[in-house]
């Protein structure tokens, strides 16, 4: 279900060039050093119970004075892409669509020509707020895909993460970083043994972990995702609800990937001095402790 602004009608001055021009036929899988056409996905349709913030929704919660959302569109609007789809959820979505739109009033023309925001009705977890853009995903793109409640991402961040999966030739890849605290954080689990050892085996949600060594795994994900769409219409509809949640993570899919095939999945591990970049808020204590840093 989509509310659109309108349709995409050019690219800002000093846009980032991560997706080929308008127009531009573009293959299947990217070729290794070309960008692909992309798409964005913002994941915003969360309850954010712990947030605490009574009838504001979490990503309109405030970060350094402007909405935890707001700073991130601040940040797509120098991104050269094709559509940038916001997931609400039907409690959010009058309230996040009229608070967004002030902004685009007064700029933001990249995402303004670009937005659009797609209805969660059962917010039953990541994996299934994708699935209900996942119509709207060409196949002969790629997508992005980043949680709404990390204001401190930057196009750095971004630019060189998506360049580093297609050099790589990948369909798909993730961003990782190595925390003193791992937190609610899913944790990166690597092979320990053989052809495997130090290579990405999946991910483990903290409610899921079953010992005290995946408990105590400092490397997290950081909820920041490129994929080949074409990956998305294979595997997404595979996922399940067998976790202690009862909800569909997007991060089973590496699994059901690599139950089905050997594609290589890029993690881009960044440097510690960038994670405040990746911090994403839960709590007002998360939101107080990220004004600090």
């Amino acid at each position: 279900m989509f509310m659109n602004f309108g349709p995409g009608m050019g690219f800002p001055p000093g846009a980032v060039p991560m997706g080929h021009p308008q127009g531009a036929a573009a293959p299947a899988k990217a070729a290794p050093g070309q960008p692909p056409r992309l798409q964005i996905v913002v994941l915003a349709g969360g309850k954010g119970k712990r947030m605490n913030s009574g009838a504001v929704p979490k990503v309109l919660c405030k970060f350094r004075g402007k909405e935890m959302l707001i700073h991130i569109l601040e940040k797509l609007d120098k991104i050269i892409c094709d559509d940038i789809f916001v997931v609400v959820n039907n409690d959010s979505a009058m309230l996040i669509q009229h608070v967004v739109n002030r902004y685009l009033q007064a700029g933001l023309n990249n995402v303004r020509q670009r937005i659009k925001y797609v209805l969660q009705l059962d917010v039953n977890g990541t994996g299934g707020a994708l699935q209900c853009v996942l119509p709207n995903l060409d196949r002969e793109k790629y997508t992005l895909v980043l949680n709404g409640d990390m204001p401190n991402i930057t196009v750095p961040l971004m630019g060189e993460f998506v360049k580093k999966v297609v050099e790589e030739g990948a369909e798909m890849g993730l961003v990782s970083a190595i925390l003193d605290d791992p937190s609610d954080y899913g944790r990166i689990m690597r092979g320990t043994r053989g052809s495997e050892r130090g290579l990405f085996t999946g991910i483990v949600e903290k409610k899921d972990c079953k010992s005290e060594e995946e408990r105590a795994n400092r490397e997290i994900n950081a909820g920041i995702y490129l994929f080949s769409n074409m990956v998305l219409h294979t595997y997404l509809p595979k996922l399940d609800r067998n976790n202690q949640a009862g909800e569909y993570y997007l991060t089973q899919i590496f699994e059901v990937i690599r139950r089905h095939e050997d594609n290589e999945i890029i993690v881009y591990q960044i440097p510690r001095e960038m994670n405040a970049q990746i911090v994403g808020v839960n709590t007002q204590v998360d939101l107080e402790e990220l004004e600090k840093m």
